[in-house]
C-alpha cells in the first residue's frame, strides 16, 4: 500500500474533495451520495492527481469530515480560510451512512465527526452518534468548543454511554474575560456548565475518553499552568495538548491582533519551563518548538 500526500475532506452535504493542507480551496468537490463505490472513485482520483500507474495501491494519508458546515465561533486564529463557505447544511443519516462507507480508507485513524466545523450545531448530533454501528462508534471522535448552548443532562448521559473513542475539547481559559476574548462569539457560562457536567458524567462512568487542546496566546499565557492543573482535576488522566496557533494565522486575524496576541520565543520558553516544574502525574511529556503534549 502506498499513502498519498493528499487527504480527503467530506463536508456536511457528503461532498468530498482531495487536497493538501496548504492548498485549501472551494473547488473540486464531488458528491459521494450517488456513487456506488466511493472508495474506488476516490482512489482513481488520487491516482490521476499523483500520476501513478493503474492498479497502484494508493490511499489518502487521512480522511476528515464534518456533520455541519458552520461554527458558532469566529476565532481569529482559526485555520478555516473562508467563512463565506458556511451554510446551515447538516448531515443526514443517509449521508452519514455514505461517509461511514469510507471507513476502509481511514487506516488506523479515528472516524472523525468534526474537523473544521462545530458538530454540536447539529440538532440531532447525539442521534447520529448513536446510529453508528458499534465497531464504528469505538473508532469515532469529534472536536467541539462546547460553547454552542447549555446542554441538557441527557446529552452527557448519552454521549458517555455511546462509547466513542474520544471527545476533543478546546479549553483555552477558565477565565470568562480571557475565554470570551479568545473564543469570539462564545459564551463562557455555556462552556463552563458543559465541561463540568461532562466531567461529572465521565467520573461517574469511570471512563475518561476526553482529550484537551489549549491554544497559547498572550491573553491566556500566564494562566496555562493553573489551567492544566484544573483540567487534570476535571478529567483525571486526560491527554492535554498545549500548542501555538496553526500557521498561517492570517485568515481572520489582522496585524494589530497578531501583534497583541502571538507569543514570542522567550514567552514559549517560559511556558515550557513552567509546565515542566509542575507536579502533575503525566507519564509522558512531548515538547517541540510549538507544541506540548502531556499524556498519561
Amino acid at each position: 500500500m502506498r499513502v498519498s500526500s493528499r487527504y480527503v475532506y467530506v463536508d456536511a452535504a457528503c461532498r468530498a474533495k482531495i487536497e493538501r493542507l496548504s492548498e485549501q480551496s472551494n473547488e473540486g468537490w464531488f458528491d459521494l451520495v450517488p456513487l456506488e463505490d466511493p472508495i474506488s472513485f476516490i482512489r482513481e482520483q488520487l491516482a490521476a492527481i499523483e500520476r501513478v500507474e493503474p492498479g497502484d495501491d494508493l490511499y489518502p494519508y487521512i480522511v476528515f469530515g464534518d456533520v455541519t458546515n458552520n461554527c458558532n465561533l469566529r476565532c481569529r486564529h482559526c485555520i478555516n480560510p473562508d467563512w463565506s463557505i458556511a451554510t446551515s447544511k447538516r448531515m443526514t443519516l443517509r449521508e452519514l451512512d455514505k461517509y461511514v462507507s469510507l471507513l476502509p480508507l481511514f487506516g488506523n485513524n479515528s472516524f472523525g465527526l468534526s474537523c473544521r466545523m462545530e458538530p454540536l450545531l447539529h440538532p440531532e448530533f447525539i442521534d447520529l452518534v448513536e446510529s453508528l454501528p458499534e465497531h464504528v462508534r469505538r473508532r469515532a471522535s469529534f472536536t467541539s468548543n462546547f460553547a454552542v448552548r447549555k446542554l441538557k443532562d441527557e446529552f452527557f448521559e448519552r454521549i458517555v454511554a455511546a462509547g466513542i473513542d474520544h471527545i476533543r475539547i478546546s479549553i483555552d481559559s477558565l477565565s470568562k474575560l480571557h475565554f470570551e476574548e479568545i473564543r469570539v462569539n462564545a459564551k463562557f457560562d455555556f462552556f463552563e456548565h458543559n465541561i463540568r457536567a461532562l466531567s461529572a458524567k465521565i467520573k461517574e462512568a469511570g471512563r475518561n475518553n476526553v482529550l484537551l487542546t489549549t491554544v497559547v496566546l498572550r491573553q491566556n499565557l500566564r494562566e496555562i499552568p493553573a489551567l492544566i492543573h484544573d483540567a487534570q482535576e476535571m478529567f483525571p488522566g486526560t491527554s492535554h495538548e498545549v500548542r501555538r496557533p496553526y500557521e498561517p494565522i492570517n485568515y481572520i486575524a489582522d496585524e494589530e491582533w497578531k501583534e497583541k496576541s502571538i507569543i514570542g520565543e522567550d514567552e514559549w520558553a517560559w511556558l515550557v519551563k513552567s509546565i515542566q516544574k509542575m507536579n502533575i502525574p503525566y507519564a509522558r511529556a512531548s515538547v517541540t518548538n510549538g507544541n506540548i503534549v502531556l499524556s498519561s
